[in-house]
């Protein structure tokens, strides 16, 4: 299934926040967006002065492979019994670096990316 980026972005966003905005280091409401083009938008705390995006604090920080293809990689891991770091190199063509990145954290972050596919259905 192919996911579009904005899908993923406002399902993190759910899941993120479910009541709302806060800063991940001091939990206040106020804050204010950095006006950019980017589709992973990015924040600043008035209180604290904390710097975050949509992806913070989740497996995807500092990624620079796609979200779609994170997710549709996790789905191929998933269905795959044998998913191998190469195979993932081969299919989605990244580094075999990243791909063994990617192939550990599917595996130590199951949850969280089951969560997440069940949030954008």
């Amino acid at each position: 299934m192919t996911f579009s980026e904005s899908q993923i972005i406002n399902a993190l966003r759910k899941i993120n926040w479910p009541l709302g905005l806060v800063c991940p280091e001091c939990r206040s409401k106020r804050i204010y967006k950095i006006k950019d083009k980017r589709k992973i938008k990015r924040y600043t705390c008035k209180d604290c002065l904390r710097r975050f995006s949509d992806i913070s604090e989740t497996v995807f920080h500092k990624t620079r492979i796609s979200l779609d293809k994170w997710l549709s990689a996790f789905e191929d891991y998933k269905n795959q019994s044998s998913y191998t770091a190469r195979k993932l190199k081969n299919d989605y063509s990244i580094s075999y670096t990243a791909a063994r990145r990617m192939a550990s954290l599917f595996k130590q972050q199951e949850k969280e990316f089951s969560h997440l596919l069940k949030a954008i259905r």
